[in-house]
Order: structure tokens, then C-alpha cells, then sequence
């Protein structure tokens, strides 16, 4: 069977693992414990997708410094109480297995902080289906396309077209960009589809509901 890709990338939140609940659990708290009050779920689910000071400086009206002190409780707090009340996608599993058995390469590309991806990765029997394995590192801002960079020198593919990303945020589809490679939007995920196609990026493949439909793309 000839592949079309040699390496395929994966976002892990809200792509591959639906940590929806665990991730406003944790910031819930996190803000109640700062005196920052309640949030509307409208609100809360700001926080999903984005690097987490991204979303609290605006939101609050504070500094860098400020948001980066919070986002140190959060991801404790998630670290120790959430993180493992999550779940994996229906059939998700199954495609990274066979994409493995085809013998391409696969990585995820995540901004979820690396003490909790490892664990996680781990916990769902997923570590050893994977090629390599990165996500946001604490006093270190990497944009998603660094992430991603990270991921292909691990796994040593340099042609951008033999690459496909697979994420639910804008964040993913822009670091496919930046990487000039294929992109599938996980639809079933966290994401905005109407605020991904106002990109027109040509190389959008498109959008599927389930992770059963990936392999149509692969």
C-alpha cells in the first residue's frame, strides 16, 4: 500500500482526548481560589483550545506576569485533581493503531504542558503508538509551530507535503500554515469550523465528524 503521508501530526485536546469538562473543572477552580469569581459557561469555554494566558489577560484586563502566576495554579490544579477525568474520542484509538500499522510516522503536536501529556499518553495505553511526543513547556512559549517543528526533527520528515496536521482549533490550522502542510479539522472537537474556512487556506483538506472519517484523508 503506497501512503500518502509519512508523518501525520496530532493535537491532543479536543482531537484525539475530550478533556472538555476536566479543563473548565480546573480553571473553575483556579479562579475561585485567585478571587476571580464565576464565569458563564459562555465564558469558561474561552479557555478551551488556547494557551490559558492567552485567554485570562483579556478577560481579566491583566499582565503577562499576572496571567503567567495563574496559569501555574491552574495547570497544578488540573495536574492534580482533572487531569485523568477525561475520555477518549469514539474510534479514535483504532485509527492511530492502524495509521501504525501502515507504517507511518506519528506525532503529537499539543499546547497541553508536557507533565501532564506524558502521564496522560501513558494512562491511555497510547505512548508506544507514537513516534514522539511534545507539547508547551513551562517558561518556554512555543507557538504550536514550534511544536510541531519539534515533532518532525524528532521523527526526521522535512517535506511539509508528506505531512499532514489533524487538530479542532485555529491554532492547529495556523501551524499547518506557518508549515505550508495538509490540515483535517476534527469537527467533533473544540474548535469554530466557520472561523477555520474564513482562512482559506488551499491545503485545508477538510472536516470530519467522527475520527472514523480520518482515514478517507490518509
Amino acid at each position: 500500500m503506497n501512503n500518502k503521508y509519512d508523518l501525520i501530526l496530532w493535537d491532543l485536546d479536543g482531537t484525539i482526548l475530550d478533556t472538555k469538562q476536566s479543563l473548565i473543572d480546573a480553571i473553575h477552580r483556579t479562579l475561585i481560589e485567585n478571587n476571580l469569581g464565576n464565569l458563564t459557561n459562555e465564558q469558561l469555554e474561552q479557555f478551551i483550545g488556547p494557551p490559558f494566558e492567552d485567554v485570562v489577560m483579556p478577560l481579566f484586563n491583566i499582565s503577562y506576569e499576572e496571567a503567567n502566576k495563574l496559569a501555574v495554579v491552574f495547570r497544578d490544579n488540573y495536574f492534580k485533581y482533572e487531569m485523568y477525568n477525561t475520555y477518549l474520542y469514539d474510534g479514535i484509538k483504532n485509527i492511530i493503531i492502524e495509521i501504525k500499522n501502515r507504517n507511518i510516522k506519528q506525532g503529537l503536536a499539543t499546547y497541553k504542558s508536557e507533565n501532564c501529556v506524558f502521564p496522560l499518553m501513558e494512562h491511555f495505553n497510547l505512548n508506544n503508538l507514537f513516534d514522539t511526543m511534545h507539547g508547551s513547556i513551562i517558561d518556554k512559549k512555543l507557538t504550536k509551530t514550534d511544536i510541531m517543528k519539534l515533532a518532525m526533527m524528532d521523527a526526521q520528515i522535512a517535506d511539509t507535503n508528506r505531512i499532514l496536521m489533524i487538530g479542532d482549533t485555529i491554532h492547529d490550522l495556523n501551524g499547518a500554515k506557518e508549515l505550508d502542510c495538509d490540515f483535517v479539522y476534527a469537527n467533533y472537537g473544540f474548535g469554530n469550523i466557520s472561523e477555520l474556512k474564513e482562512q482559506k487556506y488551499n491545503k485545508f483538506l477538510g472536516c470530519v465528524d467522527t475520527a472514523n472519517e480520518l482515514l478517507n484523508f490518509i
